[in-house]
């Protein structure tokens, strides 16, 4: 299996911090060849299919005269399923291993319809390499054989089941997702003295340009979004990306059947997909190739007339998806805390003449526009609430121009007028003759909490802060295996906004990792161990000061996902695997709360503060205890909730120390999608010399080696 290669950032540092958008790259192949005609109905369009009860197609599908050749977009994992449709086909799924765009991750891609005896016979044999085969089967067979030669063992017979398609012997139930079998785990048995490896051949690498086989008359292809390497346990959600969606001809989201959150998750769904015009189409807002075949012949084409000329018949050619997402990862509005008279988006290519609208087309929380006249401008303009302070503009994929050309944030948000909640002055995008994607964080207005019956001071501050910053929890990784170092990682940003509480750090968009670890103490002369879990949030861009953070590491890529540590191992590789350097180091200072002494965890870069990362850490039994508390199959979109039971920070009399006080609980939306808390029967108590690392007591009890730091001033904050 390929170790996880993270996205690219679009970003790049200058003095003032990380403001400055550097070029979005693409680079990928077209899955036809060169000059083949193929049109496009609107009926076979990606999006929005009717308008009244709308559905969502997440395929997009065209269709020729004949045969036509399909080659590989990009470098990946290949996973044969059948077609549901049609047993002379196959459905073809394809896992990035190299991103094809900077910055936008992609999941799979998803090919409906090739012609299954270009892979394998009747036998479901795959078929023999040679002169006539594939460039696909020709890999496979090769990558097969070298394999068994290296590991020094007879090859068996290659049959279709190695490449994931189910056969009589394995059955493969629909319901299985598909990520359960791109991870699946090899186990070695041993019987009669023979040992054997249920699954010793991964899923090939197959490199981009790869023929991979034919089409006759139609091809779907579908574009999933990259959101992490989790499933959500307990998922409310009716779509999953399971082998039923993998073998269908064409995949539509339909909410009809359903009410309350289920119907808002379908819609919420469409967000996780992209059109295959529009992937195209953003090889040419920046530095794009795109290598096509006209018979032996390659072809580079980087001109935006050229790759116009390419994506001509697709009925989508023109269309500019704009997607929003807002509070807590979540689309713009989802929440309904965005409205001035039932509307809340100005858009369009004019400014004097823009439409006045709710966000989302037909009800889909995506808005698409289009652009039939050619236009080279967007103007889009949200809602904003001047008095509410923990708000973010950052600009995910797009071209802003103007005073914001070149920019990841927009610092300065201005209402078009002096109303505390107005429309803010359109920010304006470069858009081109092709169909292409805008992607922004925004998050201009608070939302509704119905358990907040006071307002303290850390309701208006802190509650909005640490709201926004850590990711789902009730999430599982796809690989069950004995490490004893476990990460799961996300790739939905968060976000996190210090304007009111500091002058050096800013704004800054957050990746999210959980780790699953063994700590240990120290007794006597033996040590004494548990699990632990460590909820991390990194900043991945910042307009910070640059003396804040470490440089490197907002750079920095992910590690494994699954790790050994050995039990004697020295603290710095331990802090290598959880935040990327090894000069990182845990110290702490003790406090008194209610005469129980507690320690507070400090992390240190080279002895010196870092604020690369903001950190909740607990014990494995404690992260349990929250788990059970998740209304079973009722309860979406869950995360950390943290409870001020008194006003932080706190003092301790006795050191005179001040201290922050965190009650553990969960923050979930219910069958209606309004937000709920819930705690468990025994508090789970979190503390910290501020909110960027808390931890409970027995997480710090098992942290070895941990110093005591002798510092004599002591700053009240949210930085330390």
């Amino acid at each position: 299996m390929p170790s996880t290669i993270a996205n690219q950032s679009l970003g790049s540092m200058s003095n003032s911090g990380r403001n400055v958008r550097g070029e979005l790259y693409a680079e990928s192949y077209f899955f036809l060849e060169k000059n083949k005609a193929y049109s496009q109905t609107a009926e076979n369009k990606f999006g929005i299919i009717g308008h009244e009860n709308s559905k969502f197609s997440t395929t997009s599908k065209i269709t020729f005269s004949g045969t036509v050749k399909v080659f590989s977009i990009a470098q990946g994992q290949i996973f044969l399923q059948p077609n549901s449709k049609d047993s002379e086909k196959i459905n073809l799924i394809l896992k990035p291993f190299r991103q094809p765009i900077s910055g936008l991750g992609i999941r799979y891609i998803v090919y409906r319809g090739l012609m299954k005896s270009d892979f394998m016979d009747e036998n479901l044999k795959i078929n023999q390499e040679g002169v006539s085969a594939t460039g696909f089967v020709n890999h496979v067979q090769k990558e097969f054989k070298d394999f068994y030669k290296l590991i020094n063992q007879p090859a068996p017979e290659f049959t279709a089941e190695f490449l994931g398609y189910p056969v009589q012997e394995s059955p493969q139930p629909e319901i299985d997702l598909i990520d359960n079998y791109f991870f699946k785990i090899s186990k070695i048995n041993e019987e009669n003295g023979e040992t054997t490896e249920s699954q010793p051949f991964d899923f090939p690498i197959t490199p981009a340009g790869t023929f991979l086989g034919n089409a006759d008359g139609e091809l779907g292809i579908d574009i999933v979004l990259n959101e992490g390497n989790y499933h959500i346990e307990n998922d409310p959600n009716p779509f999953q990306l399971n082998l039923s969606y993998a073998r269908a001809s064409g995949y539509i989201l339909d909410p009809s059947p359903y009410t309350g959150i289920q119907e808002k998750l379908i819609k919420e769904t469409s967000t996780q997909f992209i059109d295959v015009a529009a992937f195209y189409g953003l090889h040419t807002y920046g530095k794009g190739k795109i290598k096509v075949f006209s018979g032996n012949q390659e072809t580079i084409l980087q001109d935006e007339n050229e790759i116009s000329d390419l994506l001509d018949s697709f009925n989508t050619k023109n269309t500019i998806y704009l997607y929003i997402q807002s509070n807590r990862q979540r689309s713009y509005n989802f929440y309904e805390n965005y409205n001035l008279n039932e509307k809340n988006m100005k858009i369009g290519t004019d400014a004097d003449h823009l439409q006045e609208k709710q966000f989302g087309t037909d009800g889909w929380p995506v808005e698409i526009l289009y652009n039939s006249s050619d236009s080279e401008t967007l103007l889009v303009s949200l809602i904003n609430n001047k008095n509410y302070f923990d708000k973010i503009f950052y600009i995910d994929i797009g071209n802003p121009q103007e005073e914001n050309k070149d920019v990841l944030f927009i610092k300065e948000l201005k209402n078009i007028s002096n109303k505390e909640r107005d429309y803010l002055e359109a920010v304006n995008f470069k858009i081109n003759k092709t169909s292409g994607i805008i992607k922004l964080l925004y998050i201009g207005e608070n939302i509704d909490e119905p358990y907040l019956t006071i307002e303290p001071y850390f309701l208006d501050k802190h509650h909005n802060v640490v709201r926004e910053l850590y990711p789902l929890i009730n999430v599982k990784s796809f690989l069950d295996l004995e490490g004893n170092l476990t990460s799961i990682s996300f790739n939905k940003k968060s976000f996190i906004n210090l304007n009111s509480f500091s002058e050096l750090q800013s704004m800054s968009v957050i990746n999210n990792s959980i780790f699953f670890y063994e700590g240990k103490k120290q007794e006597e002369d033996d040590f004494l161990y548990k699990e632990k879990v460590l909820f991390l949030a990194k900043k991945e861009d910042t307009i910070d000061s640059n003396l804040t953070n470490n440089r490197d590491l907002i750079f920095g890529t992910r590690s494994s996902m699954i790790t050994n540590i050995p039990r004697n191992n020295e603290a710095s590789f331990l802090m290598m695997k959880l935040y990327g350097d090894r000069s990182y180091r845990y110290y702490y200072n003790e406090i008194k709360d209610s005469s129980k002494t507690i320690k507070l965890l400090k992390l240190k870069l080279n002895e010196e503060i870092d604020t690369t990362y903001f950190s909740v850490g607990i014990l494995k039994e404690e992260y349990e205890k929250l788990m059970q508390i998740i209304p079973a199959g009722a309860a979406s979109n869950v995360k950390l909730y943290l409870d001020e039971e008194e006003q932080n920070p706190l003092l301790d009399d006795e050191t005179h120390r001040y201290y922050f006080k965190y009650s553990l609980g969960i923050n979930y939306e219910d069958e209606n999608g309004t937000l709920q808390i819930l705690f468990p029967n025994v508090k789970i108590y979190v503390y910290g010399e501020g909110i960027s690392l808390l931890a409970s007591s027995g997480f710090v009890e098992y942290e070895y080696p941990i110093t005591l730091e002798n510092e004599k001033r002591w700053t009240i904050g949210i930085l330390i």
